[in-house]
């Protein structure tokens, strides 16, 4: 596994509102549940047109984005091209399942 509180990720969002840039929600993934942040969004997909949105800081309802997302402590996963099972995560916005997704690659910081 890797650890580190910055990942590479695959989402769908599927939140009544906005996923958006500096509100936190609570990220899950196994046992682990902590707070979380979205801080940038590098590609997003409209899946309803199959086509490729301008990254514009948030992530709408029924959107697949290619983002990064920031824990609030380091944690250890898996990416998915390694182990699928203990790659994927949910995130709750409030007290709703707002997203599911896959970590695709770990971000460190330059120091590491």
């Amino acid at each position: 596994p890797e650890v580190t509180l910055r990942m590479r990720a695959s989402l769908f969002w599927l939140g009544k509102e906005e996923m958006a840039k500096g509100k936190e929600y609570t990220f899950k993934l196994g046992t682990n549940k902590m707070p979380a942040e979205l801080e940038a969004v590098r590609r997003i997909i409209d899946v309803s047109g199959s086509s490729l949105l301008q990254p514009q800081g948030i992530i709408k309802s029924g959107n697949v984005a290619d983002c990064v997302l920031k824990l609030a402590r380091p944690i250890a996963f898996d990416r998915v091209d390694r182990i699928t099972a203990t790659s994927r995560f949910v995130i709750v916005d409030g007290w709703e399942i707002s997203a599911g997704g896959i970590v695709l690659e770990a971000l460190y910081d330059q120091g590491r």
